[in-house]
């Protein structure tokens, strides 16, 4: 939000979320921390993992830095810490601020009514684009107001500043939340389409929709992976069901499962196949797909420049040899890119946007990859904690997945599945500050240990009772 920036002086995109989160902590957090509020044990690693990031941040100050332009290693180390305090400020608010039924129930019809205007205004884009071939004049003014970025050819951007922070937003916050309660039975509305298809189902429609019209390709693998979790489970089922419709022999189960397994696998391989072949029919990115010139390149740099995402992986690269050379506590947060003008591979210099950035750009570089920047900037012991974190996290709520409660099965498969997209999307962004993971775990987590918890079901004809 360009007046939000204004406001603050400040040019980090995360400054919007800064002022929000100030204000909500001030109203809100303190007063509840203050009245003996409790916080999940299971964000302890996550304590760990703050603590692991300031000792490396500080002793980052006293190692050898090579100098990058005018960039001040004090204020970038500050900021980098500050996003990450932004991240973890959002997860308690929302874990706090959601107590009982009732509140999580006005807190989700808020959240949708977010984003089905974020749907609404993103469908309105790719419409005017199909049909006239450009924005109007009024649609760029009033996307002006709200993002930093511009509109996009083809692609939806929504309210974000470009169509992957879109795409990032769908699969960290709404498409899991919409998902686990299609597939719990838990709504926030009693009413239902035909008594069958709830504001979720109809929801999780237009989100994939929205999904699609962003192009991005990390979203759209990241939402499929959340759907291949889903498909695993009903395989298992399917294959017992033909089993026992069958009359299989118990001495023959073995085989036959896994004979119809791999029958099933070469049936979605196939079906990947051929969605891959429609992107690169849809998607110029990816046209040199099935070409045969493309399989020739023999190269992971050219496969990746061929497929228009040859910088990510020369910045994964430069990051990767920042941590080979600091393994044990990396460079700090904020630092990683001080060492790109040393470790970026040959290759990288022929790409355009490279060079650009290390001579032409003012900013620092940074790695555009959560897990090789966990790496670079706290070492293995800060990645264990992060990732123990997850797991921690993982552990707590994948099992409200086979409860008989709508509210914690819808839970346990939404913490799944956010578990899921932060692996994938971490290869495309990598920032803390981004607050959609943080507030769809702390509501997860807050569902789970909600007082006097086991008491919410939901009746014939959809109501949510207790």
């Amino acid at each position: 939000m360009p007046s939000i920036r204004d406001l603050l002086h400040i040019n980090v995109i995360s400054g919007p979320s800064v002022l929000i989160l100030a204000l909500l902590m001030a109203a809100w957090f303190l007063p509840y921390f203050c009245k003996n509020g409790n916080l999940p044990r299971e964000m302890l690693p996550l304590i760990g993992f703050v603590l692991v990031s300031l000792i490396a941040t500080t002793v980052a100050q006293f190692l050898d830095v090579p100098s990058y332009k005018d960039a001040d290693m004090i204020r970038t180390s500050v900021t980098a810490f500050i996003t990450l305090l932004v991240g973890i400020g959002y997860f308690v608010l929302a874990y706090s601020r959601v107590s009982t039924s009732d509140q999580l129930r006005n807190t989700l019809i808020w959240i949708y009514l977010g984003g089905l205007v974020m749907i609404i205004w993103s469908v309105m884009q790719s419409g005017m684009w199909f049909i006239n071939g450009r924005y109007p004049d009024w649609m760029r003014d009033f996307q002006d107001v709200f993002s930093l970025g511009p509109l996009y050819r083809q692609r939806a951007a929504g309210f974000a500043l470009e169509p992957s922070w879109l795409a990032h937003m769908l699969n960290m916050l709404y498409l899991p939340m919409w998902l686990a309660a299609s597939f719990s039975g838990y709504s926030v509305f009693s009413w239902r389409l035909f008594k069958k298809i709830s504001i979720e189902m109809v929801l999780l429609a237009m989100g994939v929709l929205t999904l699609i019209l962003t192009l991005s390709r990390v979203g759209w693998i990241t939402f499929f992976c959340m759907v291949a979790f889903l498909v695993v489970h009903w395989n298992i089922l399917l294959v017992q069901w033909i089993q026992h419709r069958f009359k299989i022999p118990r001495n023959r189960r073995i085989i036959s499962a896994i004979s119809i397994t791999c029958l099933l696998v070469i049936i979605y391989l196939s079906f990947f196949i051929l969605a891959a072949y429609i992107m690169s029919r849809v998607d110029p990115r990816m046209s040199d797909l099935f070409t045969q010139g493309f399989w020739q390149l023999n190269d992971i740099n050219r496969y990746a420049n061929a497929l228009q995402f040859g910088e990510r992986v020369v910045y994964w690269q430069a990051g990767w040899e920042v941590f080979s050379h600091y393994p044990i506590l990396g460079v700090g947060l904020g630092n990683a890119g001080r060492w790109f003008t040393e470790t970026i591979p040959a290759y990288g210099m022929n790409l355009i946007e490279v060079r650009n950035l290390l001579y032409r750009s003012g900013d620092l570089p940074n790695i555009k990859n959560l897990w090789v920047r966990l790496l670079a900037e706290t070492g293995l012991i800060g990645f264990a904690f992060y990732c123990s974190w997850l797991s921690s996290f993982l552990i707590k709520v994948k099992s409200f997945r086979h409860s008989t409660y709508p509210h914690e099965k819808m839970a346990g498969y939404w913490g799944i599945f956010i578990i899921i997209g932060i692996i994938f999307e971490g290869f495309s962004i990598d920032s803390f500050a981004m607050p959609y993971f943080w507030i769809s775990a702390g509501l997860v987590l807050s569902i789970v240990n909600f007082p006097g918890s086991h008491t919410l079901t939901v009746s014939e004809d959809g109501n949510n009772d207790e």
